[in-house]
């Protein structure tokens, strides 16, 4: 299983699907085998523009989950961590921008030790 953040799915849609067919053939495959997963906040990062990324994260929004009560006590053990706390941007914390980071690392923590 493979949990994608904003900056990985940006970045695979560098290789476009005319050029890499066996690339999307496969990874159309690990998706469709859920095996490619993501979180909401992902989602809601990527929307926020129009372009392939963006389009692709629509027709499979289903990858990108909400956290479950497992994912959400760890998000808040991460937020302990002054580290963590210092990285959230003012940009983020006054206007509400978003954060996947710590959702990211709660949900590949929690799906591996299942």
């Amino acid at each position: 299983m493979y949990i994608f953040d904003t900056s990985s799915l940006k970045e695979i849609f560098h290789f476009y699907p005319k050029r890499f067919p066996s690339l999307w053939k496969s990874f159309g495959l690990l998706v469709s085998e859920d095996n490619i997963l993501s979180v909401k906040e992902v989602y809601k990062e990527i929307i926020e523009k129009n372009d392939h990324v963006t389009n692709w994260s629509k027709l499979n929004k289903k990858i990108f989950l909400e956290p479950d009560e497992k994912e959400v006590r760890f998000v808040m053990k991460i937020f302990e961590y002054q580290h963590f706390q210092s990285s959230l941007e003012k940009k983020k914390l006054l206007k509400g921008g978003n954060f996947a980071d710590p959702f990211i690392i709660a949900s590949a923590k929690i799906k591996d030790s299942r």
